[in-house]
Order: C-alpha cells, then structure tokens, then sequence
C-alpha cells in the first residue's frame, strides 16, 4: 500500500525552489531555524502559506482523505506514516482528566498517585511519568526547539504508546531524525489556528468572520496576533496557541470530551534557576515564558475563565507556586484534586 502512495504537489508554492531547498538541505546540518535551505524554502511558498515553511522543503503532508479523514505524511517524496483524523477523538470521553506540565514544582509531586487516571502530558513531562511507571494517555509537542534538542524524550514518548499531537514541524524532525518511529503509535496533526497546513492564512477580518462562524471563542476586541489567544472547540480546525503547549493540550482535552481539567505544574515561573523540573541551569533551554506571559497567555487563561463560568467547564491548578492568579484559575492540591474524582464531583 506505501509504496502506491505518491506524494502530491503543495499548493501555493514555487516548486523549483522547493527542489533546489531541498538539494541545499541534503547537505545542510543544523537546527532548521539556522539552515539557509529553509530561509529559501520560505520563499517558494506564497505570502499567506509561508507558515508551512518551518516543515522544511523535504517534508509534506496530504490533504485529508475525504472518507477517513487520514493525512499522509512524505520525505523526499517517500511515504513514511499517516495522521489519525481528529474527528475519532472528539466527545469519546468524559469526566476529568490530569494535564502535565514541567514546571518545577512537579519534582515535588507523586506522580504514582494517578494510576488509572486519565493523563495529558506536554514536552518533557515524559521523565516524571517514566519515573513513576506510568504511561500518558495523550501527549502534546509543538516546539520546534524541543524536537530538536529533546529528542530523546520524543522517542520515549512515542514509546510510551501515547496518542501523540505533534505540529507539522515537529513530524518533519521525526521523519528526518528516524522516519520509522512513525508507525509506533497513533499520531494527530496538531495545527495552530489560521496557520494550518495546505490552507492559506487568511487575512484578519475574514479570519474572524471565520471563527465565528466555527463556533470558536476569540477576544471582543482584534488583535493582530490572531493565532494566540482564543479558544477552539474542534481541534480539526486548529487550536489557538497562546504561547504555550499548555494552553493547547487544554483545548485538544476539550475536543476529547473531558470537562474536569486538573493542571500539574502550571508554575509559569520565569525568575527561578530554571523553568522545567527535569533542567538544571546547565543544560537549560531558552524559555519565552518571561516574555509571553503578560501579552498572551494571561489573557488566554482570562479567556478561559469566562468560558469555564458560561459552560460549566472547570480547570483547576495545582501547582502551589504559580504565576497565574487564583482569581483567573483555582487552585487545589493533587490530593484534593484526587477526593473529588473519587467523589465524582
């Protein structure tokens, strides 16, 4: 069946710069941030696709099958896995659901407790469930830096059998890093708002007509940031990314079903040694958190307590130290958070 699969033109692009991207890219090494095949690679595509350009010239991705709903992912033209279509997720589950972030008060945190829980973990929370024996039931990356200096960690979640959501970019580091750990488990694509792949971002105005009519929940007033702060209720259509992995999980737990959000080691700390349980200040990675908290992702989360107030969603943080005030999202400790799923409140 692989082998009958070919690959389809992208719309929107210059393909004989793609090609010659892709030649320079062969022989390119680096972060693809730094690698001149992508910079080129951007300009083959059109003005409002150029989104699509952090997938790099060697990497692309189908349109949905019209039946299955199922995407096919290639590298230099050679088939290497499939999407899963978001629509099988959506309203299968209900109840709560424990979200794992990785600020540093998760080191202080049992993790064994959550056995039989259902769990979202993000980015490197991977080393405290393999710590404590467990398996995530889904997980979330979008960070093209984590895909690159973390990899590690990919592989131990990918191996962990968790329903995976990786961006476009992120699939792209996996099909060059080591194509065949794309048959390993599920995957879905994992596409920001008004920046999805194979569809033109659209201009602001339209954008917001658009999301409307979606059913989607963005500011009273525009922004011009209009991937960052609102909230979708359909993953198939993009999620808003607020600057934060953290902010998308929620929105694919919503699609899932799950309307009991518990969220560990949501510290948003930007002033401590380092912002992640699993770093020391040595080996620690730029983080954005100091710069992004106040412009997008606070006004996310106060987004997101009116939705929780208006529709009978409930987060709840229980990290203790945390940047996010308690008026935006409430705080309970893991234990108390654990007596109210047993009393299936």
């Amino acid at each position: 069946m692989n082998g009958q699969m070919v690959e389809t033109p992208r719309r929107g692009e210059r393909r004989w710069i793609r090609r010659l991207a892709a030649f320079v890219d062969r022989r390119s090494g680096g972060a693809p941030s730094a690698r001149w095949s992508y910079k080129l690679y951007v300009n083959a595509l059109s003005r409002s696709m150029r989104h699509m350009g952090t997938a790099g010239p060697r990497f692309s991705v189908s349109d949905p099958h019209p039946i299955t709903g199922m995407r096919q992912l290639y590298w230099e033209g050679r088939h290497v896995g499939t999407t899963r279509p978001p629509a099988e997720l959506e309203d299968t589950r209900r109840g709560h659901c424990f979200i794992v972030a990785t600020g540093p008060s998760l080191n202080q945190i049992n993790l064994k407790l959550l056995h039989g829980h259902p769990t979202f973990g993000v980015n490197g929370a991977i080393a405290k469930f393999k710590a404590a024996g467990l398996s995530p039931t889904y997980y979330a990356i979008s960070d093209d830096d984590f895909f690159e200096n973390r990899f590690p960690m990919v592989r131990d979640v990918i191996a962990s059998r968790s329903k995976c959501f990786f961006s476009f970019a992120g699939l792209s580091r996996v099909s060059e890093f080591d194509a065949s750990l794309l048959d390993k488990t599920d995957y879905y694509l994992m596409e920001v708002i008004n920046r999805r792949y194979g569809h033109p971002r659209l201009p602001l105005n339209e954008f917001r007509k658009w999301a409307v009519e979606q059913n989607m929940v963005i500011p009273e007033k525009p922004r011009r940031d209009d991937c960052r702060v609102g909230f979708s209720r359909d993953f198939g259509k993009g999620i808003f990314c607020s600057r934060t992995i953290l902010y998308m999980a929620l929105q694919i737990a919503y699609h899932i079903g799950y309307r009991k959000l518990f969220i560990l080691g949501m510290d948003m700390d930007y002033q401590g040694a380092s912002p992640r349980f699993y770093e020391s200040s040595a080996q620690m990675r730029p983080s954005k958190i100091a710069r992004d908290f106040e412009p997008h992702i606070l006004p996310s989360f106060e987004l997101l307590r009116g939705i929780c107030d208006r529709e009978g969603l409930q987060v709840f943080n229980l990290s203790p130290t945390s940047q996010l005030p308690e008026s935006v999202i409430p705080r309970l400790t893991l234990e108390q958070a654990l007596a109210m799923t047993a009393a299936g409140k």
